[in-house]
């Protein structure tokens, strides 16, 4: 999808898919196509890959979500955002079309680490949208939960505990941690594992002082429902709060759906293989179809149990 930064560590290539125009964004004959199936929706999460506010598109999509529905049983919307275009007003639209959860990408507690990383995003402007948008939601009392995004590399390693204190100073509700694939060249951005723990261990430590939940995506966690661990619990908690949404890991295959702006349907996220293209068949027909059923096969014999769907919840510690 389109994006107006052109950060180092970007997963999707949106820098350069922007720069030589072959990027995407949401175009009408898609949310047509999707007009239907968008009324049944529960949860949504906007953006990433991409930022989600230089869609033309974008608040057709909301209105489209919210088409139809009575207020109690409107969908959870989650939209991800680079912060840049985030000022109080462009929230407070969002929120009144129905955005209930903003997460920004924040890759540091200062404009040198942050703006070397996230090439043309500006932390002052960033950090300045924010508090401008907290205050705002404290001003009208809105519904709208707040959180920042960090990969964590070695030139941001020895501001973790600092972005947990800007995050509380700025009075946002979660700091999520998050680990960092290393493309485009940046293996040198990669933290040693004990270094790594050292310093996510102490910014958690600082995150609960200050009543910030922290939300450490550096591990790998084992969430299966049938063996949690409280340990692992506890970062179930933290990450349904940030995401504002219920995560099941066995139910996924079935309830979660990635539609990317070319039109491709793919199974839970934007980096698993596309099931189909709403240019060719409906939603309901590619979700149904070969392909999806055998990513679901392939997912239940991955489980412990060996079955699915599963209706247990994780259990909380």
């Amino acid at each position: 999808a389109r994006c107006n930064l052109r950060c180092r560590h970007c997963l999707a290539f949106a820098p350069r898919r922007t720069a030589e125009g072959s990027a995407h964004t949401l175009a009408p004959w898609l949310l047509d196509r999707l007009r239907e199936d968008l009324r049944y929706v529960t949860y949504s999460c906007i953006g990433d890959p991409g930022e989600p506010l230089v869609a033309p598109v974008l608040f057709q999509v909301l209105e489209a979500l919210g088409a139809e529905r009575p207020a109690a049983h409107a969908p959870v919307v989650h939209l991800v955002s680079n912060g840049m275009l985030l000022d109080a007003p462009m929230a407070l639209r969002l929120a009144q079309t129905g955005v209930r959860s903003v997460a920004v990408s924040l890759d540091g507690a200062s404009a040198r680490t942050n703006d070397a990383l996230r090439v043309g995003s500006r932390f002052d402007r960033v950090v300045g949208n924010l508090r401008g948008v907290v205050s705002m939601r404290r001003e009208r009392g809105l519904d709208l939960r707040l959180g920042v995004s960090t990969v964590v590399t070695a030139s941001n390693l020895a501001e973790l505990e600092a972005l947990m204190e800007l995050a509380a100073d700025m009075g946002l509700d979660w700091v999520k941690l998050e680990e960092l694939v290393p493309v485009h060249g940046l293996e040198r951005e990669l933290v040693e594992t004990r270094a790594l723990e050292t310093a996510v261990g102490r910014a958690l430590r600082r995150a609960e002082q200050l009543k910030v939940v922290a939300v450490d995506h550096t591990r790998c966690w084992d969430l299966w429902p049938c063996r949690i661990t409280p340990e692992a619990a506890a970062f179930h908690r933290a990450d349904e709060f940030a995401n504002r949404s219920e995560i099941h890991p066995c139910r996924g295959p079935w309830e979660l759906a990635y539609v990317g702006p070319d039109g491709a349907v793919r199974m839970g996220d934007p980096y698993s293989p596309a099931l189909g293209n709403l240019a060719e068949a409906s939603l309901m027909q590619i979700w149904q179809g070969p392909l999806a059923r055998s990513q679901r096969e392939q997912a239940v014999r991955s489980r412990p149990c060996g079955q699915g769907p599963c209706s247990v919840r994780p259990r909380r510690g």
